[in-house]
């Protein structure tokens, strides 16, 4: 069960990709940017999906809405297409639930929060008694992104928080099982972009604190683990954006294992055109 405690860095990093407004206490603006990433989110960024747009992005399988300038709202496959460590999951594709909320922007300052949720059901390999586990996967995340643009730089920080939380059955009830696993990271990018065609990316991010704890029939155990290096993780990126509807990423990322591993992306992300009224009003006549 120990390299399950990497699943929520690892699906989220190697694929990616109002209230107080109203009372007058923040500002927003809309104003466009010279990313190419711009009106397409990321897990590690402070943009907002178009209003009345629909934005699918492979290989996560995320479909985002957006629903005004303040708030989106999505759905995302990513966690059910493979499974982790001695876990398999039972279906494909799962879905879980995801929702951004744009806290404030305006000029080249920008916060935004987002909120991550999955609930999938998942298998163990035989045990010694002959009989498979069964039992539920559930992850959840939030995380605070800050960014500050510089004409063609942009910087950012993000605060992560993330739980998993897995709980295993067997018919005889022995060997039931039960973790826990809460961390909390923290990420800092720096993106270069001469243009809205073009742009780099370049993220390392750091785990200082997680905490562990098991609860079995057999073994009882809470751990509180702090590191300055393990696990981290470096990702570096190329997007090109050869029209308003695509944009494609290439890139290479390290995995946080103990092997260091590199890993290539290649991934795309397609944007569905704005219903216009206007438009169809003027083919009809």
């Amino acid at each position: 069960m120990t390299n399950f405690v990497h699943v929520p860095l690892i699906a989220i990093l190697t694929l990616s990709g109002s209230a107080l407004g109203q009372r007058g206490l923040t500002e927003h603006s809309s104003a466009e940017n010279n990313s190419p990433l711009y009106g397409i989110q990321g897990f590690f960024d402070t943009e907002m999906t178009t209003p009345g747009k629909l934005v699918f992005d492979f290989p996560s399988f995320q479909v985002e809405y957006g629903i005004n300038e303040r708030w989106s709202v999505g759905l995302n496959g990513l966690l059910g297409l493979a499974g982790f460590g001695d876990l398999s999951l039972k279906s494909t594709p799962t879905l879980g639930l995801k929702a951004r909320h744009s806290i404030y922007s305006a000029h080249s300052l920008r916060f935004t929060l987002s909120g991550y949720f999955f609930q999938i059901p998942v298998s163990n390999n035989p045990t010694l008694l002959g009989a498979d586990n069964s039992g539920i996967f559930r992850f959840t995340a939030a995380n605070l992104n800050l960014s500050k643009s510089l004409e063609s730089n942009e910087f950012g920080l993000s605060s992560l928080y993330s739980w998993l939380s897995t709980s295993l059955q067997t018919p005889q009830k022995i060997n039931d099982s039960k973790e826990d696993v809460q961390s909390w990271s923290t990420a800092l990018w720096w993106r270069w972009y001469p243009n809205k065609q073009f742009g780099t990316e370049l993220l390392g991010l750091v785990t200082p604190l997680q905490t562990q704890s098991q609860d079995s029939a057999f073994v009882e155990s809470k751990q509180t683990a702090v590191s300055f290096s393990n696990p981290s993780f470096v990702r570096a990126m190329v997007n090109w954006r050869p029209s308003a509807r695509w944009l494609w990423s290439l890139g290479a990322a390290t995995l946080p294992t103990q092997s260091r591993e590199v890993v290539p992306y290649l991934g795309f992300v397609l944007t569905f055109p704005q219903y216009e009224p206007d438009d169809v009003e003027g083919e009809i006549q």
